[in-house]
Order: C-alpha cells, then structure tokens, then sequence
C-alpha cells in the first residue's frame, strides 16, 4: 500500500522523494549484510542473545567500512565534522571528571 502510495504521488505530482544518494547507504546494507551472513557462517554462534552480540558488530563495522569505501556525501561529511567536534568539545569535562 505504501509503495501504491508513493507511486501514486510521484505519478500525480511529478514529485519523486528519492534520488541516487539513497543507493550508496542501500549498497552498503546490502553488502553488510551478506558480510553478516558469512561471518556467521563462518563463526558459527550459538543462536540467541549471543548470535546478536557476535554478529551485531560485525554488521556495523562492515556497514561503516562499505559507507566509507562508497564515498561519504557533503552532508555525510558535514554531520561527521559537527558530530565530532561536539565530541572533542565535551571530551575534555568528562575526562577531567573521572581523573
């Protein structure tokens, strides 16, 4: 129904909500994901609490290494240089807290 939706819209109004910058996150899912599997193939956890907290990681990392190797976008890079200079901003107090 969504998707009727969507086309629907983008048929009625000429409006389409997506464009190319939504592929490359995709992909890096995409492949993530069949990192995931194969590292669970390999690693073989037991299933459960501890499948989640093995291949979980996993999951992330790669997702992070495929985003990166994809090709950030400016906004990517604009949020990453925001995000990291509140970091550094706030690192120093709580640091200086727990010393």
């Amino acid at each position: 129904v969504n998707a009727l939706t969507l086309f629907s819209v983008g048929w009625l109004l000429g409006s389409w909500p997506y464009d190319r910058l939504y592929l490359k996150p995709a992909a890096a899912g995409v492949l993530a994901a069949g990192g995931a599997w194969l590292a669970k193939l390999a690693l073989q956890p037991p299933p459960g609490l501890v499948a989640v907290l093995v291949i979980g990681p996993v999951f992330v990392v790669l997702f992070a290494a495929f985003t990166v190797g994809l090709r950030l976008s400016d906004s990517d890079r604009q949020f990453l240089g925001s995000f990291w200079a509140a970091i550094k901003r706030r690192l120093p107090a709580v640091v200086g807290r727990n010393a």
